[in-house]
C-alpha cells in the first residue's frame, strides 16, 4: 500500500482590534482593514499559504448574537486580503460561533472555489466543540 504525502501547508491567523461595536473598540473599519490587508501580506511573504481571521479583539464576545456591524467590519477585513492576497486561502472564524453570522458568505464563485472550501471547512469545524 502507497501513501501519499503532502507537504506542510502553513496556516496564519490574523486577530482584529475590537471593532466597531465592541465595547473596547478605538479604530474604524478602514484602518482595521488596512492593516489586516498589511499583515496578510506580511504571512504571505512568508510562505503562509492560508489565513484566518478573528474578530478575538471583541472580547468579551456578544452573548448571544454578533451585531451587524461586526459581521460588516470582518466583511470589510476579508475584502481588503482578499485583494492584497488573492492567492491565500482566506478562512474567517466569527467568535462566539454565532451561525447567522457564519452563512453571510456562502456566495459561489469559481475563481475562489478553494478559498470558498477552505473557509466552508473552517465553518463547519466551529459546530463541533
Amino acid at each position: 500500500m502507497s501513501r501519499t504525502s503532502t507537504a506542510p501547508r502553513l496556516i496564519g491567523v490574523l486577530h482584529l482590534p475590537p471593532l466597531p461595536g465592541s465595547p473596547r473598540s478605538r479604530e474604524g473599519v478602514p484602518a482595521i482593514a488596512r492593516a489586516a490587508a498589511q499583515e496578510a501580506r506580511l504571512l504571505a511573504d512568508a510562505g503562509y499559504e492560508r489565513v484566518i481571521v478573528e474578530n478575538f479583539g471583541d472580547a468579551p464576545f456578544f452573548k448571544e448574537q454578533v451585531p451587524p456591524v461586526t459581521i460588516a467590519a470582518m466583511t470589510a477585513c476579508a475584502a481588503a486580503i482578499r485583494e492584497a492576497c488573492p492567492q491565500l486561502e482566506l478562512g474567517i472564524n466569527v467568535l462566539r460561533n454565532d451561525g447567522r453570522a457564519l452563512q453571510c458568505g456562502g456566495g459561489k464563485s469559481n475563481d475562489h472555489e478553494p478559498h470558498l472550501a477552505f473557509q466552508q471547512n473552517l465553518q463547519q469545524a466551529q459546530f463541533t466543540f
